[in-house]
């Protein structure tokens, strides 16, 4: 009897030391309080809901931008809004009263410089739509701030700024698709490839474009692969296969500051090298699988943290941290304000998080819609400290 009683106390020990230690996770589980910026909005969110004739917009992904003096400025289709630096409220000196509604918007947008927003819109002859900073058409670039864009494209089409100064648009428009890439005023650049047109032949439609530091393009297609700043295919680079038995690739993350790129697959973020090689610095051979659910995004801070935001299946949002190693360091869980605090349980769901930075720090835009009543939809900004 001592012996069987020795025992059973011997395995409650170890369940208890199992608690207490092992089971518990490698890192700290934070509350969102500790991370956002409490000074930003209200304890460090901002919402609002839609405009009433854009109530649908919740399930549409848009771009977001801090380019213009540190607001906030989320693009989507047909509607721009802006919030002020503070997160206080909307920015009186945009659009009209914060809000910018015009046919012609479209996610589909880059920053050129201080002054200048170009987007691309959505046009039976696409053009492109240049705004000032206080949301005004830049008549420089056409009548109304448009320019017909003097190639096929449709709806599905993307642009991308490169670093090295010009922008890039890819067009996806029988009987063929390509890369143009213009100059800052919206000539094609004719020193590209075919007079400013790279045709990536038979890889399929391209679904995302990342430039490089050294002026190329990453494009991704049924492949990653690169086109160099001559408008040629990159033969250094190793293509990357994406297929939906293994690296199904969603959208490419940000430029990494060891000279490689990011991408996000369906289970996985994935950290290469500039030539297309793992990089094995990063986790598990350059793949970091932070949990179950599909992870929407990634980004990188200027302090080298690398912040991945995953949306949960019940509609709140997880950050994890990771150090530039890959060695996960933070978790936090976002949940919308509700009735009993500001992070606190609500019956909002978030949907289409994107991660951004101003200033070096994370900030993560979304839309938001209320499982009660679908008619109350918004948007919002997470800021982090």
């Amino acid at each position: 009897m001592k012996t069987k009683a020795y025992y059973i106390i011997l395995i409650f020990v170890i369940c208890i030391l199992w608690q207490s230690t092992w089971a518990q996770k490698p890192f700290p589980v934070v509350d969102a309080s500790q991370v956002l910026d409490l000074s930003f909005g209200k304890q460090g969110i901002f919402v609002a809901p839609f405009p009433n004739n854009h109530q649908e917009d919740w399930w549409e992904m848009a771009a977001y931008s801090s380019e213009v003096s540190g607001a906030v400025t989320r693009y989507g289709y047909g509607l721009s809004l802006r919030v002020l630096p503070t997160g206080t409220s909307l920015d009186p000196q945009f659009g009209s009263a914060g809000i910018l509604e015009s046919d012609y918007l479209q996610p589909n947008t880059i920053h050129l410089s201080g002054t200048k927003t170009i987007n691309l819109v959505a046009l039976p002859q696409e053009s492109f739509l240049g705004l000032l900073n206080n949301g005004s058409p830049d008549t420089s670039l056409g009548p109304n701030g448009l320019r017909q864009v003097p190639v096929e494209a449709n709806p599905e089409s993307h642009i991308v700024a490169s670093p090295a100064g010009p922008f890039y648009l890819y067009t996806y428009a029988d009987p063929g698709a390509g890369i143009v890439r213009f100059l800052s005023g919206g000539n094609i650049d004719g020193t590209f490839a075919n007079q400013g047109v790279f045709s990536q032949g038979q890889d399929g439609g391209i679904s995302d474009l990342l430039a490089t530091a050294d002026g190329g393009v990453l494009y991704l297609s049924n492949y990653i692969k690169k086109v160099d700043a001559t408008g040629h295919l990159d033969l250094n680079f190793h293509p990357l296969f994406s297929n939906s038995a293994g690296n199904y690739f969603r959208h490419f993350g940000p430029l990494s500051s060891k000279g490689g790129f990011y991408a996000v697959s369906v289970l996985a973020i994935h950290r290469y090298n500039s030539d297309g090689t793992p990089d094995s610095s990063f986790v598990k051979k350059g793949i970091a699988t932070p949990g179950p659910e599909e992870n929407y995004d990634v980004q990188e801070l200027d302090d080298g943290t690398i912040a991945v935001v995953t949306m949960m299946s019940y509609g709140d949002l997880v950050v994890d941290e990771y150090d530039h190693s890959g060695k996960q360091t933070l978790e936090t869980f976002l949940k919308l304000p509700g009735k009993n605090g500001p992070w606190s349980a609500s019956y909002d769901t978030i949907s289409k998080p994107k991660a951004f930075k101003r200033d070096g720090k994370l900030m993560i835009g979304f839309n938001y819609h209320s499982t009660l009543n679908l008619s109350e939809t918004g948007w919002g900004v997470f800021a982090f400290k």
